[in-house]
């Protein structure tokens, strides 16, 4: 899921220095940086993810919310570790390990799951007639 919609802006590393980065009117998330992690907390992320953020698009209604804790779990990986790391952690409420849901499309890497309240349902939204 990220090599489809996230590498391009987001980049290989997580460093917001993808392809289409240079294009782009802002600089994408730098995931390798704590401040990044410290704009807000996981329902932060989640929503960010869900709905867009200022350059963002909305991915809502293309992938669903176990995708989107996937996709957030990984993006969590880049983050270094260090003093800031823990810091984050521990805003959080701590951290464990876990596999990826099945069908996770990401590199054979250890993830991150934050502990806390699942994602609300996604929204449906009907085709065109």
């Amino acid at each position: 899921i990220y090599q489809g919609l996230c590498i391009q802006c987001h980049g290989v590393k997580g460093d917001g220095n993808g392809v289409a980065a240079p294009a782009l009117m802002e600089q994408p998330a730098n995931f390798t940086d704590p401040k990044t992690w410290k704009m807000g907390d996981e329902a932060f992320f989640i929503h960010v993810i869900r709905r867009g953020r200022k350059i963002m698009p909305a991915f809502w209604d293309v992938i669903d919310p176990q995708e989107i804790r996937d996709v957030l779990s990984y993006e969590r990986t880049f983050l270094k570790k260090g003093k800031g790391r823990e810091q984050v952690f521990k805003k959080w409420g701590g951290v464990r390990f876990q596999r990826p849901a099945p069908g996770f499309s990401g590199p054979d890497r250890r993830e991150f799951s934050v502990r806390g309240e699942g994602i609300p349902g996604r929204i449906s939204q009907s085709p065109a007639p």
